[in-house]
């Protein structure tokens, strides 16, 4: 299995991070718009959270023209410690990828707070194929802590 990891230090208090990564409106926040994403379906928690068993159910159209590719990803676990720190995963239900788990790890540090992403994958086609995935998720994740940013500092 492959793996790429990503941190940050947003400019915004622990709960304010928390809180943003908890919603289906701050997942949207963090696609990009070229991908037009949309979501489909929840299954699970009624008011928005992404808690454990939640299911979110996932649309995208590149560029607006390309056809609608659909994927799926359940909230498997979500953990906080207090006001300091907290994680969640997300795996894969089914989408491009053979196999896909996403943490989410989150820890205070006084008014701020880092944030790391740690990504397991699988092509299915082999090194070459999580080779090329690399370098996708090095510009989706830099594109995502952007506007994690842009969303939270002030």
């Amino acid at each position: 299995m492959a793996t790429f990891d990503r941190s940050l230090r947003v400019r915004a208090p622990f709960e304010d991070v928390w809180a943003f990564h908890n919603r289906i409106d701050g997942l949207l926040a963090l696609t990009p718009d070229w991908l037009h994403p949309r979501v489909d379906r929840v299954e699970g928690d009624d008011d928005g959270d992404l808690v454990p068993g939640t299911t979110i159910c996932l649309s995208a159209r590149p560029f607006g023209v390309a056809p609608r590719q659909r994927m799926a990803a359940r909230i498997e676990e979500r953990e906080r410690e207090g006001d300091e720190s907290g994680f969640f995963r997300d795996s894969m239900v089914n989408g491009p990828l053979r196999e896909w788990a996403h943490t989410h790890s989150f820890r205070a540090d006084g008014e701020h707070t880092y944030v790391h992403d740690h990504v397991e994958y699988d092509t299915g086609a082999g090194a070459p194929g999580n080779l090329a995935v690399q370098s996708g998720l090095a510009a989706f994740f830099a594109y995502r802590h952007r506007r994690t940013r842009d969303e939270l500092e002030s």
